[in-house]
């Protein structure tokens, strides 16, 4: 993902910003619509340039273990001809489930330049 943050990017962003406004947007809290979506798209568009331009550090060692995943799927598949179960794959490479999905949601994440994770 790019470190630049183009005007192209904050259109979009401020796009996005107003459709959540006009879907979320409550009459009867009593504040105008105007002043609902410029905070809407305001929100929008400091949270995509926060995304787009922080810098990713990867983590080798889930790197690491997503890569052992992802052979040993590759194994499995050639040797039975069939897909194999999380835990099945997990038990071959030696790492707990819970640990797994750990990973795999950080790659995701990094991969696609989100920098949330679950917390379970």
């Amino acid at each position: 993902m790019s470190s630049q943050f183009t005007f192209d990017d904050a259109y979009q962003s401020a796009v996005i910003g107003l459709l959540v406004a006009a879907r979320k947007f409550d009459p009867d809290r009593g504040v105008p619509f105007a002043a609902y979506a410029t905070e809407m798209i305001e929100l929008s568009v400091w949270d995509y340039q926060r995304i787009a331009t922080q810098r990713v550090i990867v983590n080798k060692h889930m790197l690491t273990k997503v890569s052992r995943f992802n052979e040993a799927r590759r194994r499995f598949i050639d040797e039975f001809g069939e897909v194999p179960l999380f835990a099945e794959l997990c038990e071959r490479i030696g790492i707990t489930s819970p640990t797994m999905k750990k990973n795999l949601w950080q790659a995701l994440h990094v991969i696609s330049g989100i920098n949330r994770y679950p917390t379970d």
